[in-house]
């Protein structure tokens, strides 16, 4: 176990990239992906590290609003335009060890829909590991890395991406050490059969290569002022676990070795919005660093009227017994190698859903509308908890060393672009409705551009718990308290413009229920 600390660690040349709070936003209505990996550029730019074999015949437009968003940053601005133009070479030294972190949390839309409203598109991915590679100059290390949802299938993932063909390609170009970890200790597959999650349909992962580090920020927590902390439910079924590793003394993260072994991360999130947060950018993203779901808390289990932030004041009495019942019922069986426990369940939820049936048809429920008896599992912008997560993981990617050790100082250097050309409404994370957005966003500091954005999503930074707590001083180690300080630049303005101040032309992101 690894012990928050006020003091240690040498920040080097590692404050300066939180401190640019500039920010870039390129693109427009109309790009989209190109279909067919690895997803080569279709333009022979001056810098491009392969050879004119390497190029798409159909044009690729995300890699070019990739390349856009770096100009307009200004990075390595004197050589832009000539072979040597190394825009993450401000970043990313020959050598260093780049994690990047796209969104990869599951390998389906639960809705049927774009899978590209949910996860990174690879070929967003491709683009930014030219210039990681550029940067490296022939020597270091790059992992491509996530701890996607338990019941997500990886492989299929990153063969549905196109990403396995975008890592293949690397490789017999022989460029420095690609790899694509999958960051969980277990996963769990649907029991065909029954319908439900048991605990046989579980299984262990190699997970992180070079392990994990258990980290306690202690009372450097967002969660340390919480009240309700018996009450916390997690991402995985084992409450108990999630109550345990945060209990107001304790708040116990298990982060991944191969993030704190990073000089660099490279988060390349999803543009969506998500149920629990408002908005689901970089910040949130970040909890694909820790291997284990149980030390994730996602909400307060009830209404605030009891101490929870799970649902709403006014939710029926039975909604609420149904609600408990199954949140039993799925640890039980995650946790327990019973098949009559199993076949139970089964027979129960059949009972469960005719009662429930049989209740509304006599009047003791009352019909199912949209509103607050819809609302559950802390989707809905009265969560308390779920942001609070979020943003302990980001201290810890910035600040904790390689031995998990909190520092004073930030331990490694960020880059980060969110994947907006696909980009998701609606009832995120998992099945938001796609906009075609066509628009990637970029910068060094992770809080600066998930303000950034949320302001072309039509959200207004303030009003999301996620984001509030930089300004109001609860989060300033994150290095961008005022959010009017953060310039951002577009094509075709001459003066860069303050977040609010970004006018796209396009309609507000429709928010989820609950919202």
């Amino acid at each position: 176990m690894m012990s928050q600390s006020s003091l240690g660690g040498s920040a080097g040349d590692h404050r300066s990239c939180y401190t640019r709070t500039s920010v870039a936003v390129a693109g427009r209505i109309g790009i989209t992906y190109p279909a067919d990996p690895p997803f080569h550029p279709s333009e022979s730019y001056p810098e491009y590290p392969f050879q004119a074999d390497d190029l798409s015949q159909i044009p690729n437009h995300a890699y070019a609003v990739v390349r856009e968003c770096l100009r307009l940053l200004g990075l390595d601005r004197e050589r832009f335009g000539q072979e040597s133009w190394n825009p993450l070479g401000e970043i990313i030294k020959a050598g260093d060890h780049v994690l990047i972190k796209p969104n990869a949390v599951l390998d389906i839309h639960l809705s049927g829909d774009d899978l590209f409203s949910v996860v990174t598109h690879a070929s967003v991915i491709r683009a930014v590991i030219d210039y990681v590679l550029i940067a490296l100059g022939g020597r270091g290390k790059v992992s491509i890395a996530d701890a996607p949802q338990f019941n997500a299938d990886f492989e299929n993932y990153i063969k549905a991406t196109g990403l396995q063909k975008v890592v293949d390609f690397f490789r017999m170009r022989d460029m420095p050490g690609v790899e694509i970890l999958d960051l969980r200790r277990w996963s769990a597959r649907l029991d065909e059969s029954l319908g439900i999650y048991t605990q046989r349909s579980r299984s262990d992962l190699a997970g992180d290569p070079l392990g994990y580090s258990e980290i306690d920020l202690g009372p450097l927590s967002m969660l340390t002022d919480l009240p309700g902390l018996d009450r916390l439910y997690g991402a995985d079924f084992d409450y108990t676990m999630t109550r345990k590793n945060h209990n107001g003394l304790h708040h116990m993260y298990l982060i991944a070795n191969s993030v704190l072994d990073a000089d660099v991360i490279v988060s390349i999130p999803k543009l969506k919005t998500h149920r629990k947060t408002g908005a689901s950018l970089n910040i949130k993203g970040l909890v694909g660093t820790n291997g284990d779901k149980n030390y994730l808390a996602h909400y307060r289990v009830g209404p605030p009227s009891s101490g929870g932030d799970e649902y709403p004041d006014g939710k029926e009495a039975l909604r609420h017994i149904s609600l408990q019942y199954q949140r039993f019922s799925s640890k039980w069986l995650l946790t327990h190698n019973r098949r009559f426990l199993e076949h139970s369940f089964v027979l129960l939820e059949k009972i469960r859903a005719f009662a429930a049936r049989f209740s509304r048809r006599i009047g003791v429920l009352a019909p199912r509308k949209s509103g607050v008896s819809d609302i559950a599992y802390g989707n809905w912008s009265g969560n308390d908890t779920a942001w609070r997560m979020a943003v302990d993981l980001l201290r810890i990617v910035m600040y904790s060393d390689r031995a998990g050790i909190v520092c004073s100082e930030p331990q490694r250097r960020f880059f980060c672009l969110l994947d907006g050309i696909t980009a998701g409404e609606g009832e995120g994370p998992l099945a938001p409705t796609p906009r075609l957005f066509g628009r990637v966003i970029a910068g060094t500091n992770p809080v600066a551009v998930d303000v950034t954005g949320a302001s072309v999503m039509g959200i207004e930074p303030r009003t999301l718990r996620i984001l509030r707590c930089f300004q109001d001083g609860r989060a300033d180690w994150a290095l961008c308290r005022d959010f009017d300080a953060i310039a951002v630049s577009l094509p075709g303005m001459d003066t860069p413009c303050k977040p609010g101040g970004i006018r796209l032309g396009d309609l507000p992101f429709r928010m989820p229920s609950g919202w």
